[in-house]
């Protein structure tokens, strides 16, 4: 169970040659984590933290440039079932970032951005006993410093009058200090620890076409890492294609099927993750007129075939077999 609080609002600071809206909102978060059967592995605990952001936008000629600053502090707290440890933990970040986008004509735009983040140790980090670890309470945060350059093309009238097509290629690397990793030790080492520098790069290619009420897209992307010993890390995710297709049924209904083909990926032990497909089905109800305008209610089937798979990224499996 979890809450989520996002108050803002925003200034007109515009010129007679440029626009610029700076905006200031505050967040809160409250996640309470229960299991319906006690687990080591699935650590029981409480999560709160609230964040501050400032957050501008400005576009001068053919520039926009997007620049904002966030503060935040979490506390952490495990359940009376957890037995390894009861100290609460409290961590605080403060995370800038800018991003700039040029038009460089009416069809193509260069863009890149910068931004350091920060990721606070979660539940399952500091208070997992798996294998007989230690509670992990000296975790450091995570700190990343992410950059991404790419290109973007939109054109329209291709095969009719009201179709668009957009295409989008990100190259990133991310640089990771005190990257949060499993030791897989028993006590008293800790479950987790931190690793110096972890470096991971990649790359993404999207295209999205739209025609009439129906709208298609395909996404491939790849990810690739190690760390400051040039050894594998055991974190990389798969890489894969997402598809997508999109049928706007009515002014109110929206119905979608998202379908993710993942390559396998061999992990750093020698094993050998395999590769899978997984296909969900969602709606979109949203009413544009009467007592229920502006309310949004989505249903879905994730998983539909129920296919038994793991992901590169978890420790075991299976993943979520299907569910609505």
């Amino acid at each position: 169970m979890f809450t989520v609080l996002k108050p803002g609002v925003a200034a007109d600071l515009s010129g007679a040659a440029y626009s610029l809206f700076l905006s200031v909102g505050a967040e809160t978060f409250r996640q309470d984590r229960s299991s319906t059967a006690i687990s080591t592995s699935h650590p029981e605990g409480y999560t709160r933290s609230a964040a501050v952001f400032p957050w501008s936008e400005l576009e001068w000629n053919r520039w926009t440039i997007n620049s904002g600053l966030r503060y935040e502090r979490q506390r952490t707290e495990p359940k009376d079932s957890v037995t390894i440890s009861d100290e609460r933990v409290d961590s605080e970040s403060i995370e800038p970032q800018i991003s700039v986008l040029c038009r460089l004509n009416e069809r193509w735009s260069a863009f890149g951005s910068v931004a350091f983040v920060n990721r606070m140790p979660a539940v399952d980090e500091l208070y997992d006993g798996f294998a007989g670890g230690a509670a992990s309470l000296d975790l450091k945060d995570e700190q990343d410093k992410n950059v991404e350059i790419g290109l973007s093309h939109k054109s329209t009238a291709l095969l009719r009058a009201d179709d668009e097509l957009t295409v989008k290629m990100t190259l990133f690397r991310n640089h990771i200090n005190d990257m949060i990793v499993r030791t897989n030790l028993p006590a008293p080492s800790p479950s987790y620890t931190n690793i110096d520098k972890a470096y991971l790069r990649g790359g993404e290619l999207e295209a999205s076409y739209l025609a009439g009420d129906w709208q298609f897209g395909a996404a491939v992307s790849v990810v690739d890492g190690d760390d400051q010993d040039g050894d594998i890390l055991d974190t990389r995710p798969n890489d894969r294609v997402v598809l997508t297709a999109a049928w706007q049924a009515s002014a109110a209904w929206k119905l979608g099927m998202p379908s993710i083909l993942a390559a396998g990926r061999d992990k750093p032990d020698g094993t050998h993750r395999g590769g899978y497909g997984v296909h969900d089905i969602h709606a979109t109800y949203s009413p544009q007129q009467g007592a229920l305008e502006g309310v949004e209610l989505q249903v879905g089937i994730d998983n539909v075939t129920d296919r038994d798979y793991v992901p590169a990224t978890y420790i075991s499996g299976p993943a979520p077999g299907r569910n609505f």
